[in-house]
């Protein structure tokens, strides 16, 4: 809970900070305002990703605050050396990837901190509040508690965290406490305007250039109660994409009158399939994709399929079609 996390932070000088693989506006944002924090109260920090950085979140990062795991220099022998390892926005190690053998080979101490349920903790602690909208609210929550205060580099970092979890506070997570962090932020000196155009009006034209592709290929299933769009590689690289420029694909294709559930199917570049799952108000997405190795919140989840993308395409549409009929 946030003592253990408080105890851990004053009892402790080293700390290795991490977060799930290709990490969103929240993974990112936490790592940068988590780091930020503890190096401000002079701790010793290093916060790594897997993966990629969306361009979209680089402006977070100007100060190096976070480090690509496979580009940093040495990064086991830190996280072997740590006192303390916590994982963000994420609670299980191979959310990391990469990173997940030498994560769960250290003999730091492990911690949590995250807005996803957890079924089964192999950590030391956990701080996991399935309330809040983003691990960011968390943080927030952390840093108010220690006594800290928020820096510009902290309120942007945290800013971005909720404008993005909520997506743009339009989505069914945002509570009273969400507003009032954000207003807390805003205090703070976050100019809003300039952080909604950094993230959301600065796109390539690449990425909406498959985002009309997309589009014009959506599939309708289940009585058109499901709504869903399959990439592959071969698509990516004829719009010259990447699978980072399929963000926010399935919030647009779910605001179609008639669907409950919208899906997006997407394949890596290693060949494994990547899916993300939303739904309006009635199927539990989080239990969807609990069933298929991955996990969630009930409106907004996701998993990895190993297999192809024909065969992800035909189980993903079975899984959602049997969903949908017990919710019936």
């Amino acid at each position: 809970m946030l003592k253990e996390i408080i105890k851990a932070i004053n009892e402790h000088d080293s700390f290795v900070l991490a977060t799930h693989f290709n990490p969103d506006g929240d993974g990112a944002g936490s790592l940068v305002a988590l780091s930020a924090f503890l190096k401000g109260i002079g701790k010793k920090v290093h916060a790594y990703y897997t993966g990629h950085l969306i361009s979209t979140y680089n402006f977070l990062n100007t100060d190096g605050d976070i480090e690509q795991y496979e580009e940093a220099e040495d990064p086991d022998s830190r996280i072997a050396g740590a006192e303390v390892i916590m994982l963000l926005d994420a609670n299980e190690w191979s959310r990391t990837e990469k990173m997940e053998r030498p994560l769960k080979e250290s003999r730091a101490l492990k911690l949590v901190i995250d807005h996803h349920p957890i079924e089964e903790s192999v950590f030391d602690s956990t701080w996991v509040d399935v309330a809040a909208a983003s691990v960011g609210e968390l943080i927030h929550k952390l840093i108010k508690e220690m006594g800290g205060g928020i820096t510009e580099k902290i309120g942007i970092a945290l800013y971005v965290t909720i404008l993005t979890d909520t997506g743009s506070f339009r989505f069914s997570n945002t509570t009273a406490n969400t507003h009032r962090i954000a207003a807390d932020l805003i205090d703070a000196g976050v100019k809003t305007s300039h952080l909604y155009q950094a993230v959301y009006e600065r796109n390539p034209v690449e990425k909406v250039r498959l985002l009309g592709h997309c589009l014009a290929n959506i599939h309708m299933d289940c009585n058109d109660l499901m709504a869903w769009i399959s990439v592959s590689q071969e698509t990516l690289k004829k719009y010259n994409g990447a699978l980072w420029m399929l963000d926010g694909v399935v919030e647009v294709v779910r605001t179609i009158t008639e669907v409950e559930t919208t899906v997006l199917i997407a394949e890596r570049e290693d060949g494994k399939i990547k899916v993300s799952f939303r739904s309006r108000d009635k199927l539990d997405v989080n239990a969807l994709a609990r069933s298929m190795g991955g996990g969630g919140h009930p409106r907004a989840a996701g998993c990895k399929l190993d297999m192809s993308l024909k065969d992800a395409e035909e189980l993903v549409v079975r899984k959602v079609e049997e969903a949908l009929a017990a919710c019936k």
